[in-house]
Parts: C-alpha cells; sequence; structure tokens
C-alpha cells in the first residue's frame, strides 16, 4: 500500500489495491482526476496483502466502484507518518468461549492420566498376580522367603484322642440323641471301628479342648492360649500372604477386616456374670459372636439327626467368671457340642469320634415286602438295599447285608438315620403307617420345610442394605430362624458384615424373596438351604452342590399327563444341570444326583441339591395345575 496526492486539492489518498496502478481515478473529495501511480521514492517494506472483501482494516475501505475513500484527518495523519500498514487485529474471545477451552484442556488432561494411570495398574497387579500365585503354588517356607518375613510357625498336631474337658455338666454314656433303636423297627446298633477318612468337612481338625487332670479352668486357659488356629493349608496361605503384601504396598491388595481377626485373642476376653434363662441355642451363641466378634456356624447336617435343633432350649446355667472361649465351651457342652477354629471362623459341631465312627444297624422291613407283594413294583429287600445305596450313599462307603427281611448296614451315624428317612419315608408314600419318628419328625410326601417357604411374603428395601439386617427383618416377619455358612462365605473372601441387597418383592412367597435377595448381592454366589422344618441356611451355590449338601425328597407328579415317568425323567436329567446327574456307565459321577420312579405311589425320589430340588418342585407343581 502507498500514498499519492490529488493534484486538485492536494488531498492525501492510500492506494491498497496495485491493480490501481495506471488508472485515472476520480478523487473521492473534490472530483478531480488522479492518475494513480508509485512514487518513485516509496520503499516497499513488505509484500501488500491482497485486499479483505470480507473483513476490511480499519483505516481504509474500497468501493465496489473501485474509487478510494478518503480517510480522516486524525487517521490520515497517522498513517503518513506509519512506515508500515497497519496489521489486521483478531477478534477477542468471550468469556463463555474461554470457558469452554478452558474445560475442553481439562477433560483432555484428565482423560490422559487417567490412561496412563490405568495402564500402569494393569501391570503392576499382573505382574503381582503372578508373584501371588508362584508363591501360593510353592512351600510356605519360600513363601515367607520371598516377602522377607518370619517363617510362620505350623501348627503343632493335637492327640487324636482329644475330647471336650468335662464342665460340670454330666451326660450320660449312651445320650438318647445317639441312639436310634426302636421297638418297632427291632433295630440293633453297635461300634465298628473309626473311620479313616470322612466326607464330612471339619473331619481331622481337632476341637478346641482336650482332656487333662489338671484344674478345669486352669486346663481351659492353657488351651485357648496355647491351641494354635487350625485352617485349610490354602486358605491359610492365600489370606496370609495377601495381608503380608498389604503391608509392604499400602492400598494394592484390599484386605477385608475378616482376614485380621486373631481369634485367639478374642477368646481371651474374660467375662463374668453369664447366666441362661430360657434361652436357646441360637441366642446363646449369637451372644457370644456378637461379644467377641469371631462368626460362627452350625454344623446342621451332624445335629439335626442327633435331635440337635438351634432352637432347643438350654438348662438355667450360671457360668460364673472366665474367658469368652471358656464360656463357648461351657454353653456346647450342654447339648454334647465343641467348637472348632476352621477357616478364620468357628465351627460348631460334634465331637469327631461321635461323628466319624462306623456303626452297625439292622433295619427291619417285613411290612414293606409283604404289603407290597401284590403290588405291580413289589419291594424286595434286595431293591431296598439298592434304593439305600443309590440314594444315601452312592460313594459305596457304606456295607450292607440282608438277612430274611432286614437290611444290615456298617456305615456312620449320620448315613443310618438317612436310611431309616428314606425307609419311613417310602412307608409313607405307600400309604403304609410310619413306624418310628425320625428325630421326633412324622413325615409327608412333601419337601421338608417347603410350607414355610412357601408362605406369603411382602418385603422392599430399595436402597442397598447390610445384608444381616434384612435376614433380622426376616426372621421377625417369617418365624424362621435364618443361620448363615461363614465357612463359605470366607472361602470366597466375602465375609457377611461386608455384603449388602436389595429386594422388590410384592405379594410374593418367602421363596421369591430369598431368591431376589440373594441374587442381588454380587460379591458372592449365594442360595439358601432349608435344613429344618423353622431353619434356612445361607450358602453359597458351589457349597450347596457338594455330594455332601445333597437331600433326598419325594416328587409327585402327574399320571394324567401324555408323558410317561420314564420321559418326565429325561426332561428333568437334561434341562436342570445335565452334568449334575449320576450316570451309572461314568463312574465319575459317582456321588452326584440320581432319580428313583415308585410307579405304584406315582412319586419320584429324588436326590439332589436343593436349588435343583425346588426347581424341580415348581416345574412338576406346575404341570399338575394345567
Amino acid at each position: 500500500m502507498f500514498t499519492i496526492q490529488c493534484t486538485t486539492c492536494n488531498a492525501k489518498l492510500n492506494v491498497k489495491n496495485e491493480e490501481l496502478i495506471g488508472q485515472i481515478l476520480a478523487c473521492p473529495k473534490c472530483g478531480g482526476m488522479v492518475l494513480v501511480q508509485r512514487p518513485e521514492n516509496d520503499v516497499i517494506l513488505s509484500p501488500v496483502s491482497p485486499p479483505f472483501k470480507k473483513f476490511p482494516d480499519l483505516l481504509t475501505a474500497e468501493t465496489e466502484s473501485g474509487i478510494i475513500k478518503p480517510l480522516p484527518e486524525h487517521l490520515a495523519s497517522e498513517s503518513s507518518d506509519s512506515p508500515t500498514p497497519p496489521s489486521i487485529p483478531t477478534p477477542p474471545l468471550s468469556a463463555s468461549e474461554l470457558r469452554t477451552r478452558k474445560i475442553l484442556l481439562s477433560v483432555l488432561a484428565i482423560l490422559f492420566l487417567i490412561l496412563i494411570t490405568t495402564i500402569g495398574v494393569l501391570f503392576t497387579v499382573k505382574g503381582n498376580r503372578n508373584r501371588l500365585e508362584k508363591i501360593t503354588v510353592e512351600s510356605p517356607e519360600i513363601a515367607d522367603e520371598l516377602l522377607q518375613q518370619p517363617q510362620i510357625p505350623e501348627p503343632q498336631p493335637v492327640p487324636d484322642s482329644a475330647i471336650p474337658v468335662e464342665t460340670g455338666v454330666s451326660a450320660p454314656p449312651d445320650s438318647p440323641a445317639e441312639k436310634v433303636n426302636s421297638p418297632a423297627e427291632n433295630t440293633t446298633q453297635h461300634e465298628v471301628n473309626p473311620v479313616e477318612n470322612s466326607e464330612s468337612p471339619a473331619e481331622n481338625i481337632n476341637p478346641l479342648t482336650e482332656n487333662t487332670d489338671t484344674d478345669e479352668s486352669t486346663r481351659l486357659a492353657a488351651l485357648l492360649a496355647q491351641t494354635p488356629e487350625k485352617t485349610q493349608p490354602e486358605i491359610r496361605s492365600t489370606t496370609d500372604l495377601l495381608s503380608e503384601i498389604e503391608k509392604k504396598i499400602p492400598g494394592l491388595v484390599p484386605v477385608l477386616p475378616v482376614f485380621s481377626l486373631n481369634i485367639q485373642d478374642r477368646l481371651a476376653i474374660p467375662l463374668t456374670g453369664l447366666k441362661l434363662e430360657k434361652t436357646s441355642l441360637l441366642n446363646a451363641v449369637r451372644l457370644l459372636s456378637d461379644l467377641t466378634e469371631i462368626p460362627m456356624t452350625f454344623d446342621l447336617d451332624e445335629m439335626r439327626p442327633r435331635g440337635i435343633r438351634i432352637d432347643n432350649p438350654l438348662t438355667d446355667q450360671q457360668f460364673g467368671a472366665g474367658t469368652s472361649g471358656e464360656m463357648l465351651i461351657k454353653v456346647l457342652a450342654l447339648l454334647e457340642l465343641e467348637p472348632v477354629v476352621e477357616d478364620r471362623q468357628i465351627l460348631i459341631t460334634v465331637p469327631p469320634e461321635r461323628r466319624n465312627t462306623l456303626l452297625e444297624q439292622t433295619f427291619e422291613v417285613t411290612d414293606l415286602v409283604e404289603n407290597t407283594k401284590n403290588s405291580n413294583e413289589p419291594l424286595t429287600p434286595k431293591l431296598l438295599a439298592e434304593i439305600q445305596q443309590r440314594l444315601i450313599d452312592p460313594t459305596n462307603e457304606s456295607f450292607i447285608r440282608i438277612s430274611d427281611n432286614s437290611l444290615i448296614v456298617q456305615n456312620r451315624f449320620r448315613k443310618l438315620e438317612e436310611t431309616l428317612r428314606v425307609l419311613e419315608q417310602l412307608r409313607v408314600i405307600r400309604n403304609l403307617p410310619q413306624q418310628t419318628e425320625v428325630v421326633g419328625e412324622f413325615l409327608a410326601p412333601e419337601a421338608f420345610g417347603w410350607d414355610a417357604v412357601m408362605a406369603p411374603l411382602t418385603l422392599n428395601y430399595y436402597q442397598p442394605t447390610a445384608l444381616s439386617d434384612i435376614f433380622s427383618q426376616l426372621e421377625s416377619a417369617t418365624k424362621l430362624k435364618i443361620v448363615v455358612d461363614h465357612r463359605a462365605l470366607h472361602r470366597t473372601l466375602s465375609p457377611l458384615q461386608s455384603m449388602k441387597a436389595t429386594v422388590r418383592c410384592n405379594r410374593g412367597t418367602v421363596h421369591e424373596v430369598l431368591e431376589k435377595l440373594l441374587t442381588s448381592v454380587d460379591t458372592a454366589s449365594l442360595t439358601y438351604r432349608i435344613t429344618d422344618y423353622n431353619t434356612i441356611e445361607i450358602t453359597t451355590r458351589d457349597v450347596a452342590r457338594q455330594p455332601d449338601k445333597m437331600s433326598v425328597e419325594v416328587h409327585r407328579f402327574a399320571t394324567e399327563t401324555d408323558e410317561t415317568p420314564e420321559e418326565l425323567v429325561r426332561i428333568i436329567r437334561s434341562a436342570l444341570e445335565p452334568d449334575s446327574w449320576r450316570l451309572p456307565e461314568n463312574q465319575e459321577t459317582v456321588g452326584r444326583g440320581d432319580i428313583i420312579i415308585d410307579h405304584p405311589s406315582g412319586c419320584l425320589l429324588i436326590r439332589q441339591s436343593q436349588p435343583i430340588q425346588r426347581q424341580i418342585r415348581l416345574w412338576l407343581g406346575k404341570k399338575q395345575s394345567q
């Protein structure tokens, strides 16, 4: 851009377009004709930019006819003194645009940091997991060396002859709960020999107590102080190593509070003045569990055959002073039970010598044989022995002999009681009188306790609530007793106190409430078992599928349907967890579910886990209602 002067009025005019050089234009001030040419002394400081059509500068403007408009006098003087043309200013940003740019930059920075952090954590966790697996597989000594911690002392074995301490509550040598003899059955029972391998989870785990010749209080105090905690090796190595790693790298591995629980210290808490008046076993154990903060689990599968229920009242007792461990031992001794430290909790069970001893019992089955001779499927002693083998003991641990119309069975006490229960169930479905009361229970074709869980119930918790609080509400609303298998929960690394749940069930049943409640827990796969006419046990699905947790139940099927009983059995086996059923030709399936058809009564005798039993019962009920 350069400046020229009108020869008529001497006005200074700015020329911004070089294309006008050589043309004669009218002066916008006086109208005189002006020849546009570059002055001879003009020095080009910078290349001339092409004219801006949309955004003209503030000093000059070009009209559509190409005539240059004069500048104001105060701007024209400044323009003549300036050696360079003015620059085009950038429009300023508004406050909202500045804020938007800042927000975008912040978001991009945060996303970049998250990406970098995630990559670092993944590599760290992967390396730590590989290190954990390597440590767990190796021996405890190598694991201690890798963690640079003192070696964890192994618990000293307790003699196999350890028995509970006498606590002043005497019991007859032959406990009534241990006997199953009945005049109507004409059964005989005597001890054969101890069992080396037991299917009970608590086998080979010594109790908290052992028999000595010192004073009672001194024995209990010394035993509680010296007996180390007994856990399964895989559980011990996992929890202890996680705790050690948490100490070295805080925040890397979240250690749950149950891992750091020192049971021996909690059992040493001093108590005085403990008095039980018209208190049930469940309430007494819950009281001691709350005082010590130690989870406690009932071994219901061993207690029920002996007629020991959690709602059994305890004899009024004044225990005086002692530690919490001593009080627990005295309370359980009233029902010939004892505590066992296992998997960072306490299992309340029967002594191992009573649990693992083989007994021989004779079952008189003359009435079953004689009254079914004229039916399409008579019950012979050989058939009854086969039914007992398939439903009670498919692993062939028992020994059965047939003598006339009697079955002589050799097995553990729990298996003998289950055999008696199946025989009595056959009498009931064949319309024969029940010969004995199975631990005080009259049997019915329906499942044991099924009517209790099918009772109507409405329960809603819209916000995540502690699962233990919901169980308390369920107990008060249904008059059921709800106990928790803390041993199973610990093996999933999910203690009860860390679980929260929601439930929405309007005008449903107790079964529907429990199903919706337990499936809402995302830290473990939970289910429930009916263990007594008014007792529900909360456990994991894996534990409920174990062979020793399976139950034998009777299911009625509709004889008017198009399917035959054999077709119903094929449908059930193929639709409900096919891998959970026993196949006679495959020995690897021994110990799993089985089905026996009893055509004269229109019933199925099914051995399976309770979750599958409930599905079968609901499915058959819908078919009968159609």
